[in-house]
């Protein structure tokens, strides 16, 4: 049996980071993915980013660039971006990882045409009429009868004793001893788990893309693994209710997501059992206790395949080296993250609070049990393979707060300078594509008690103001259009003026767009063909429209768009221009800006929770958004959501910020985002790809904008109080 999981286990090992925990982001495409560019590259690739495609029964996944076969079931296409230092390649694979396509011209057409290799199948072919069972076991129910001709092989049993082959009449599984076997055999992938040693016939199969296996029978329970679509897995108890089943040692499914075959009432009742995931060393449950752990991941006494330790237990004794990138904490010492959940990260230079045991030696990596801001986990000191060390010892007795947090009220500051631009909050700041101005939209003191809205220009290379642009009725809103360097001013008059960014002249004017509205909001095009502006349609802006202005066709009106729960909170377009988001307090929903003739629904993502939202912001190909709001009720807890466009589906949460999430801004390249939390100074930097936090600052005013400089390598935010402060980032 410990041959079988190794197997199951080569299938679902995770090397690369998901967006969050227990959400919908494909780990297995993902890495399946990163594999087939390693294959070929040499190395592994640094980053990514995805798009779930949908069913397909094309083994090419719906790759353009090869030619493939139908396949006998269906399974979900993901198609990855895997990204190195110079370049991105695309990848196909299906959710399971278990075929995987090459499709980037940048690889050689051999490459290419060798992934689809149908003349040398793996077949079998049966020594006389046999049937084919649903699932391995011969007291399940017959599918068809194979006949004595080659059949093209699927899958096959962990253990090598089944084959699953394919007739009009469906997938079934025969016996390989009844069969003799020819072609390439050696890639078919495993879809099935059998347990020779429970004679009760109890199969699971996940009813979608794939299906969490949880620690103990409920939603509650930690996700330990996952078992994906046209896999089955012979189940060997249940629970009292018969609702949900136990994959020895894996875990627990629910039977809400899975089809069962086979006779599942008269397996052993255990409530008790807890799963650990698919693990070699299925012997030994995981356990919290870090004495045992440690015990259990000895590290040699001549720490061969490891480095020596450098660091001790005790108070304030280490710290993550600076410059690097951080250090994960997490559940248990090992890199996979379906048994070993991430608690957080531990940014560069910080000191830990206490090294409280270790170290405990697994996979090349030494790791410590340590405690950061009140959270207690293990993580690594080194890595053997890659010869490097992530913690150094400290010398210090007392804990030194050396975070990336930055306190603009301190001399020490980190920050390259600041601007003062007046007494009242930055609404708004853009710089133009040539990276040599940046516009702030504020407000100042008119005549009485009026006040005049204005957008200062300032020099980047002096951080001087050299320009401004006054409205005395006001300023909504600005936007920026890279493609043709226009801004668009947005003023209390009803009136939009476009100026080009260079020449400070007016490019385009539209008078009378609206009148009466609380708010306004605009957006333009990258190539200004397009301006779309949204307003409240009653007082309270309790619903709203959005009318798009086709600026290409002398400004006329194109087509306007009715929104209900509220008028548009936020508007983006995709860098590329192909796709609108609008978002409103019920959802949010894309737009197709590729005709502008026909401005149709892509998808909508609808806020079900009810729970408070911000922002919105869009990948530069249109293929997947973030949106920042709360993460319940009373918004104590903030969210950034991850979605993907195609079909307004929500493929990850990060939770983030002790109130309010907003201001949600990517950076140039789309790697990056940050967030502010709601009336703070607190601004946290995370991956576009995982989510993860890479650092955070915390200036002395609440901050109401965010924007990178073009390079992306520094924070530029703005505060209620007419401040811009300027903090450089750890790339």
């Amino acid at each position: 049996m410990k041959r079988l999981f190794l197997l199951i286990g080569a299938l679902l090992v995770l090397a690369v980071p998901t967006f969050a925990q227990d959400d919908n982001t494909p780990e297995a495409a993902i890495n399946a993915a990163f594999t087939a560019a390693e294959n070929v590259v040499g190395e592994r690739a640094t980053s990514f980013t995805f798009q779930l495609l949908g069913l397909t029964t094309d083994s090419t996944l719906g790759c353009p660039l090869v030619q493939g076969e139908e396949l006998p079931f269906e399974v979900t296409a993901v198609r990855v971006a895997v990204r190195y230092t110079q370049v991105t390649y695309t990848v196909y694979s299906s959710i399971s990882g278990q075929i995987t396509i090459l499709c980037d011209a940048g690889f050689d057409e051999e490459v290419l045409a060798a992934q689809v290799d149908t003349e040398n199948a793996c077949t079998i072919t049966p020594v006389t009429q046999i049937p084919a069972y649903t699932a391995p076991n011969a007291t399940l129910e017959g599918v068809f009868t194979a006949n004595t001709q080659p059949y093209r092989v699927y899958g096959l049993d962990a253990d090598g004793a089944w084959y699953q082959i394919a007739s009009e009449a469906g997938l079934g599984w025969v016996e390989a001893t009844s069969v003799t076997i020819a072609g390439n055999c050696d890639i078919v992938p495993v879809t099935s788990v059998t347990n020779p040693d429970i004679e009760t016939a109890c199969f699971i199969t996940p009813q979608g893309g794939f299906t969490n296996v949880r620690s103990i029978p409920s939603t509650d329970g930690q996700q330990v693994a996952r078992i994906y679509e046209n896999q089955v897995y012979q189940a060997t108890a249940r629970n009292t209710a018969a609702t949900w089943y136990y994959i020895e040692p894996a875990g627990w499914v629910s039977n809400t997501v899975t089809f069962t075959e086979g006779d599942c009432t008269n397996i052993t009742v255990n409530d008790n059992a807890v799963g650990i995931g698919f693990s070699e060393e299925i012997a030994i449950p995981l356990d919290a206790d870090t004495a045992t752990i440690i015990e259990r991941f000895v590290c040699p006494e001549d720490f061969a395949g490891y480095l020596a330790p450098r660091i001790t237990t005790g108070t304030s004794t280490a710290q993550v080296e600076a410059g690097n990138l951080p250090n994960t904490l997490r559940a248990f010492p090992s890199v996979d993250d379906t048994e070993a959940p991430r608690l957080g990260v531990i940014q560069p230079a910080r000191v830990l609070d206490r090294v409280i045991a270790g170290p405990a030696c697994n996979q090349g990596f030494v790791w410590w049990y340590v405690e950061i801001d009140g959270v207690a986990g293990w993580t690594a000191e080194s890595n053997f393979e890659s010869d490097d060390y992530f913690l150094e010892p400290t010398g210090e007795t007392e804990t030194t707060d050396t975070d990336t947090t930055t306190d603009t009220s301190d001399a020490s500051s980190t920050s390259t300078d600041t601007i003062a631009v007046g007494e009242t909050a930055i609404d708004d700041m853009v710089y133009n594509a040539s990276a040599e101005r940046l516009f702030v939209q504020t407000s100042e003191a008119g005549f009485g008690d009026g006040r005049v809205g204005a957008v200062i220009v300032y020099a980047t290379a002096s951080n001087q103001s050299e320009a401004r642009i006054e409205e005395p009725s006001g300023i909504f809103d600005i936007a920026y259009a890279t493609g043709s360097d226009d801004i668009a001013v947005a003023a209390g008059n009803g009136t939009i003026t476009l100026y080009n960014t260079t020449t400070l002249e007016q490019s385009a004017q539209l008078t009378e767009v609206y009148s009466d509205s609380p708010t306004v909001r605009i957006e333009l095009t990258p190539d200004s063909s397009l301006l779309i502006v949204g307003t409240c349609t009653n007082g309270d802006c309790s619903a709203g429209q959005v009318a798009v202005y086709d600026l290409a066709g002398d400004g006329e009106l194109a087509t306007t768009l009715e929104l209900s729960g509220s008028a548009a909170l936020d508007m983006v377009v995709s860098a590329d221009g192909s796709t609108l988001g609008i978002l409103t307090s019920d959802s949010i929903t894309f737009y197709s800006l590729i005709d502008p003739d026909d401005i149709s629904v892509i998808s909508t993502w609808q806020n079900s929770d009810g729970f408070g939202v911000s922002d919105v912001a869009i990948s530069a190909d249109g293929a997947s958004a973030f949106f920042s709001g709360c993460n319940n009720s009373d918004c104590t807890q903030g969210r950034i959501g991850l979605l993907n466009t195609a079909d307004g589906t929500l493929l990850g949460i990060v939770p983030s910020h002790p109130t309010l999430a907003t201001h949600l801004t990517l950076n140039p390249d789309g790697t990056r985002f940050v967030t502010v939390a709601d009336t703070t100074g607190e601004i946290i930097e995370r991956s576009a790809s995982t989510g993860e936090e890479i650092q955070s600052f915390t200036v002395d005013s609440p901050v109401t904008m965010v924007a990178y400089t073009p390079d992306g390598n520094t924070l530029v935010a703005g505060t209620n109080d007419g401040q811009i402060v300027f903090l450089p980032l750890t790339q």
